[in-house]
């Protein structure tokens, strides 16, 4: 009996640990700068028509892509351009 209660309470620790570091997780996720995200949209938009160098414009969209979600919108289809030139 006292076997199972100790099992019981650590496996309650670990829960609770775990919720935690869900709940940590989850929050972080949600302060993204789309205002930077969006303007390294336009810079590597830039490299891609005005200089006519489509191989850095993927790169630098796959690094763009690490660490923001791609967001198209009617006036920015970043995801789109960044599959053609692929």
């Amino acid at each position: 009996m006292n076997k199972s209660f100790k099992i019981y309470k650590s496996m309650k620790i670990v829960f609770a640990f775990l919720f935690a570091l869900f709940i940590l997780l989850a929050c972080n996720k949600s302060q993204l700068n789309y205002i930077d995200y969006y303007n390294k949209v336009n810079e590597i938009d830039s490299i891609y028509r005005f200089a006519n160098q489509p191989i850095l414009a993927v790169k630098k969209y796959k690094k763009l892509f690490k660490k923001y979600p791609p967001k198209s919108t009617e006036y920015f289809r970043e995801y789109e351009t960044f599959i053609v030139l692929s």
